[in-house]
Parts: C-alpha cells; structure tokens; sequence
C-alpha cells in the first residue's frame, strides 16, 4: 500500500522484513561481551579531532534524517511539537557543558549570541555580521548557512521550529528570563539567519 504523497516502493509478494537470516528465537543467548575481541580504531589513524569530528556529523546526520521524516510521518504540527519538546530538553540538558568546552562562562544577553556563534561555527556554520539595531541588555546573533539541512530537498518550513527549539531549550538554561526572536530566515529566502535575545515580555492575559 502507498500513502499519498510518499514515494512508492516496490516489493515482491514474497519478500518478508526482516529477513529471516536478522531474526533470533527468544530461546537463543547472546555471548558475552568480550573487550579485546570488539573492534577498534587504531589510535594513529583516528585522533581526538577526527573522532570528534566523527561524532559531530554522525549526531548532525541523525538530526538531518529524524525533523524530515518526522515532519513526514507526524505531520508538521505534531512534528514540531514531539521534536521540538526533544530539542528543547536537549538544549537545556547540554547549554552548560557547551559554554564549559567553548570557554564562555556569562549569563547575559550577548553571552548566549557568543555561545550560538561558537556552536554555529563548530558544525561548519558561516557566524554573519547581525543587522544594526537592538535595545541595551539584547543580543544578536546571525548565520548565513545551514550545514544541517544543506542540500534536504523539498525541506518542509516546520524544519526550522524543529531545530529552533534546541536554541531555546539552551536559553531557558543560560537563563531563564530571556527570550530567542528570529527576524530573519535562511530557509524563507532571506541572506541568512538572525536571531535577537532579549528580555522575555510579560504575556497579558485578556
């Protein structure tokens, strides 16, 4: 069966997923886990940047495949609000740790644009120059790619919410009374990405 709008696959009548050669019996044990007979890299060709830099595009990569499909499977609406509730924890989770490794120990405003800059540039991102303005105790921050998403055909524009969300689960921890704005959208056809941080505003309730 083909849901509309997926991409169809063709299958034999007699094609059975697994394969029956990937399936165990319940009755079947597993050895143990042996260290010295697991494989390894050896330690000259695979130095602390490159496995660093392994793990990067491998947790990039994983990000890059899970908004698209999700967007897909979910639906946008519900895409955005499963993936971004993941994000936002994740960003919360790890906003400490990053500004640990990126040297950055501040809680202001421009703090928090000096760690998206620092994380931008560490998956590959272009940091731009953010357009002129903003009110004391703001920040400002711009990108002029998206190496994640380079190259995803047909992006969905609930990619962007998706992937936004991890920033602002990041704020909430770097401090919980500023806000992220975007003002500019790489994906909507402006020059790059711009976010301003500010001081959360009081919702007024009617």
């Amino acid at each position: 069966m083909v849901m509309p709008g997926s991409r169809a696959t063709t299958w034999s009548t007699t094609t059975t997923w697994p394969p029956r050669s990937a399936c165990a019996s319940r009755a079947t044990r597993g050895p143990d886990f042996d260290p010295a007979a697991a494989p390894s890299v050896a330690a000259a060709d695979w130095p602390e940047e490159r496995l660093r830099k392994a793990h990067r595009n491998y947790a990039m990569a994983y990000v890059r495949t899970a908004i698209p499909a999700a967007i897909q499977v979910f639906g946008p609406v519900e895409a955005v609000h499963l993936v971004g509730l993941a994000g936002r924890l994740v960003g919360m989770q790890f906003d400490g740790e990053v500004a640990a490794c990126a040297g950055l120990g501040g809680r202001s405003a421009k703090d928090f644009a000096d760690w998206m800059a620092a994380v931008a540039r560490a998956q590959g991102d272009a940091v731009a120059g953010a357009e002129a303005g903003g009110a004391p105790g703001e920040g400002r921050f711009a990108q002029s790619s998206w190496a994640l998403m380079r190259g995803v055909p047909d992006l969905h524009a609930a990619a962007f919410a998706c992937w936004n969300a991890l920033w602002e689960g990041a704020l909430a921890a770097h401090d919980r009374r500023l806000e992220l704005v975007p003002v500019r959208r790489l994906d909507l056809g402006d020059g790059a990405f711009e976010w301003r941080i500010r001081p959360r505003r009081p919702v007024v309730v009617p």
